[in-house]
């Protein structure tokens, strides 16, 4: 049967830019023994995959300094405030990165790095989503805006090209949800 393992000691060995590095003692149920590790976090974010009227993902085109590459990925971000929902943080992103707004669908949350992170992303599906305003970007912040088609989006994410891992695993929890949206139109279309 498998066991929790008891958490120890916590010393933070080094803060900044929102991130968090953790030496983290843990007590090995099965051998009696504590453990060491080490954890790296942030706040959890919202990331949306949001898909306009005419069936096109609204996608993020920005410097990510992690991979030291400009990427396209989907619109995310984080709590402005403690008491803020998920899909408040979401509505809020998308309008502010993009200008575009819509119909959101929460597709639940997920682990960035369950062996070393204790950070949450929080999944959504925006549907029918409209442009809205103009970008509202913070003082650091250069995006462009790309559009997809739904097709060459999942395209990019099979073949391998969008490597950012929230956002395919945002593409692909909506899945259900992008196919009956064609399966719909489709319908309409033959009657």
């Amino acid at each position: 049967m498998i066991k929790s393992w008891i958490r120890g000691k916590q010393q933070i060995l080094n803060e900044g830019f929102g991130k968090t590095f953790i030496r983290q003692t843990l007590q090995n149920p099965y051998i009696e023994q504590e453990e060491e590790f080490f954890l790296i976090g942030q706040p959890d974010w919202a990331i949306i995959l949001p898909v306009t009227l005419d069936k096109e993902v609204i996608t993020v085109r920005q410097y990510k300094a992690g991979c030291n590459q400009i990427i396209n990925e989907l619109p995310a971000g984080i709590k402005n405030y403690p008491t803020e929902t998920w899909e408040e943080t979401a509505t809020r992103e998308l309008l502010e990165e993009t200008g575009y707004s819509g119909q959101f669908r929460s597709l639940g949350s997920c682990w960035m790095a369950s062996g070393c992170s204790f950070t949450q992303f929080h999944c959504f599906l925006a549907e029918n989503c409209y442009k809205l305003i103009e970008q509202k970007l913070d003082a650091n912040e250069r995006i462009e805006i790309v559009l997809f088609s739904v097709q060459e989006w999942l395209d990019q994410i099979f073949r391998g090209i969008i490597q950012e891992s929230s956002s395919i695993v945002t593409t692909c929890r909506a899945l259900p949800y992008l196919q009956r949206s064609f399966v719909d139109d489709y319908a309409k279309e033959e009657q």
